[in-house]
């Protein structure tokens, strides 16, 4: 088989989905969904984790369990509890949010943010003390 008919072939079907414009709109509200909803998270989860690693208080294995139980969280669940929240007849229905891009960020963010938290708390907790104590 000549390479030269395959070498045009591959660039044609790699077109192919970009020649209807609604591919496009497809990618750019996955992309701008998805990286809002990682930088709310990690906006929220940065210092979250700062307080956990760094402060006691009481009840700070409770929220580091919290924080490992969300990791579990399956899509489907959290896409359903935010679509019952953002519907008619939910507690948020009268922001008219379903079918929303606000409603798909509000679904990553609680997807985001227990990874980004533990991660975060992690490296916090990582830190050799001595270190810390040069730092302040």
């Amino acid at each position: 088989m000549p390479i030269e008919p395959t070498a045009q072939l591959v660039p044609a079907l790699l077109d192919l989905p970009f020649r209807e414009g609604y591919v496009s709109s497809i990618i750019y509200v996955s992309l701008y969904v998805s990286l809002a909803a990682v930088a709310l998270s990690t906006l929220f989860s940065i210092p979250v984790a700062i307080v956990v690693g760094l402060a006691d208080f009481p009840g700070k294995q409770f929220v580091k369990s919290v924080i490992n139980t969300g990791m579990g969280f399956p899509s489907v669940v959290v896409g359903l509890i935010v679509l019952f929240a953002v519907s008619n007849q939910g507690p948020l229905g009268s922001l008219d949010l379903i079918f929303t891009k606000q409603a798909m960020i509000m679904s990553q963010f609680v997807l985001a943010t227990p990874p980004i938290t533990a991660i975060s708390l992690a490296a916090v907790t990582g830190v050799d003390e001595t270190v810390r104590d040069a730092a302040r």
